[in-house]
């Protein structure tokens, strides 16, 4: 993974079905955001806070 400002770039080479406009889930029921914060090294504040009004939210 790639961060940039804040955009995120991710090598999806492991998951050659994956194509471009594919749904992503940052976190969620099968990956806690606690979990996304310990292979950053960051906190989960952080995370949530971070995301800018361009990112599209779909709470479920």
């Amino acid at each position: 993974m790639i961060v940039s400002r804040d955009m995120i770039a991710i090598d999806l080479r492991n998951n050659p079905s994956a194509k471009f406009k594919d749904k992503v889930t940052l976190w969620g029921d099968n990956l806690p955001i606690e979990e996304v914060a310990n292979h950053t090294s960051d906190i989960t504040w952080h995370l949530l806070t971070g995301i800018s009004g361009r990112v599209k939210y779909v709470w479920v």
